[in-house]
């Protein structure tokens, strides 16, 4: 079984690395994001940024827009999961914690909103706000 990993990489088409070097350099996506795009492990990837010195542009894997973006799909597709699910089974528990991951999220758009200069962002954060607010309401009442 220890030939599994080898093989599997023996198998995998070799990426192309000058897109993973723009990918890298310029887009504003999360290691684990570009690795998974490419198909390439974290340790390729450095490995290869470090030999060719490449200097990214991205602050940090931690970028609030990112993480935003990130917790939003994940109570999308959780609320979606509830919707879909008989309510019967679902439990104050399961709406309790989707009611702290909005609130989460929800602070974190605060920060973000605060460390922009007011340039009508706030507007759209407001509606994801109240959309997220009304469906986890929704979920209360079933």
């Amino acid at each position: 079984m220890g030939g599994s990993l080898e093989a599997e990489q023996a198998e995998r088409p070799e990426p192309n690395w000058d897109l993973v070097a723009v990918d890298y350099l310029y887009d504003h996506m999360t290691i684990p994001a570009l690795c998974r795009r490419h198909r390439i492990s974290r340790g390729e990837l450095l490995r290869r940024a470090a030999r060719h010195k490449w200097k990214t542009l991205r602050q940090h894997d931690t970028d609030r827009l990112i993480l935003i973006n990130e917790m939003l799909g994940v109570l999308e597709l959780q609320i979606g999961h509830l919707e879909e699910a008989k309510m019967t089974q679902t439990g104050e528990k399961e709406v309790a914690v989707l009611g702290k991951l909005a609130t989460t999220l929800e602070k974190l758009i605060d920060i973000e909103d605060k460390s922009k200069a007011p340039a009508g962002t706030g507007e759209n954060m407001q509606e994801l706000r109240n959309k997220l607010a009304r469906r986890i309401e929704n979920l209360k009442r079933k």
